[in-house]
């Protein structure tokens, strides 16, 4: 029996502890250092100043305090708050945190899978560059209860991604996100997907496309239970844009009050690209081209609609929807 408990407590791994008076270690990094798979890191509330490299480990890394009291500041320090560069799996777990990094960005993932819980990422990025808060490419990493808030990019004013990466948010809010090319809060490059459940995108915007969502060639894009209020385009797609043979779809949800200063208040369907919605609310949306609700431009396009209510979208063509040629 005593060998089967010592076994179990193998099994299970180290707990270690980071900061406080009694705390193992001083640094997470540290910690990381000297723990191995199946370990669990426990870090005390205060702002730890360092960029933490998971190192592939599978490994469960928690505040003790939250995102309320516990800060991860790589400020100056050149790198990514958090970065994910060797194999990370799901079972890397990273929870209960603020990142900060002040002209820089909070999350680098590179063929890489983690779970990220109840993360707080703000006022990162510089307007430059992709991924305000974060840059993926490839691998499938999972968000879950985490806020983006003010961040900007070039592409992607919270989070880009590419490279075949499947990306997946669930009960995540996107708030002020900036791009000053195209995707506000989210640019999902060609060939990518994401998975977007529970979610609210709010006051995200763009000067060019897709004021909360883009969505590059080919890209893939899934919503269940997404709201998007109140996104900006300068060039199309208020909420949302598709580029050639990108594909959404959408069950339930309401996109409201989303304003583009070209065509697709709420969204933009580029040609070759396919919207397939389901019970959604679609209203108050605004398009100072075509399409109050959904436009359609160029060829090829295909729109599905399910359940849906379209009323008081604006726009100098079809309030509602307009379709193009073919």
């Amino acid at each position: 029996m005593l060998l089967q408990l010592l076994l179990l407590q193998a099994a299970r791994g180290a707990v270690l502890t980071v900061g406080g008076s009694e705390g193992d270690f001083t640094s997470i990094q540290d910690a990381l250092d000297s723990a191995g798979s199946g370990d669990r890191i426990e870090v005390a509330p205060g702002t730890y100043t360092e960029a933490i490299d998971l190192l592939g480990l599978e490994v469960t890394l928690i505040s003790t305090g939250g995102p309320e009291l516990t800060t991860i500041d790589a400020t100056g320090l050149g790198g990514f708050a958090l970065s994910f560069e060797t194999g990370e799996s799901t079972d890397t777990v990273v929870e209960g945190f603020t990142l900060v990094n002040r002209l820089g960005s909070g999350v680098l993932v590179i063929a890489a899978s983690p779970t990220l819980r109840d993360l707080v990422l703000a006022d990162m990025g510089s307007g430059y560059g992709l991924g305000g808060a974060v840059y993926i490419e490839g691998g499938e990493p999972r968000f879950e209860d985490s806020v983006f808030r003010d961040n900007a990019a070039a592409r992607g004013g919270h989070v880009y991604a590419t490279g075949y990466a499947a990306v997946t948010f669930e009960g995540c809010t996107f708030e002020g996100g900036a791009a000053s090319q195209r995707g506000g809060a989210l640019d999902i490059g060609a060939l990518s997907s994401a998975e977007i459940a529970a979610s609210s995108f709010r006051g995200n915007s763009t000067e060019g496309t897709g004021g909360a969502i883009s969505a590059d060639s080919g890209a893939l894009i899934a919503l269940e239970g997404v709201d998007l209020r109140e996104n900006l385009a300068g060039e199309g797609g208020g909420a949302i844009a598709l580029e050639d043979g990108a594909a959404l779809t959408a069950l339930t949800g309401t996109w409201a009050d989303n304003v583009s200063a070209a065509d697709g208040g709420a969204a933009l369907l580029s040609a070759g690209s396919s919207a397939s919605l389901d019970t959604v609310l679609i209203s108050a949306n605004v398009a100072s081209g075509a399409g109050g609700g959904l436009a359609l431009v160029d060829e090829g396009n295909t729109l599905s609609l399910f359940s849906c209510s379209l009323s008081y979208n604006v726009a100098e063509r079809g309030g509602g929807v307009s379709a193009g040629s073919y």
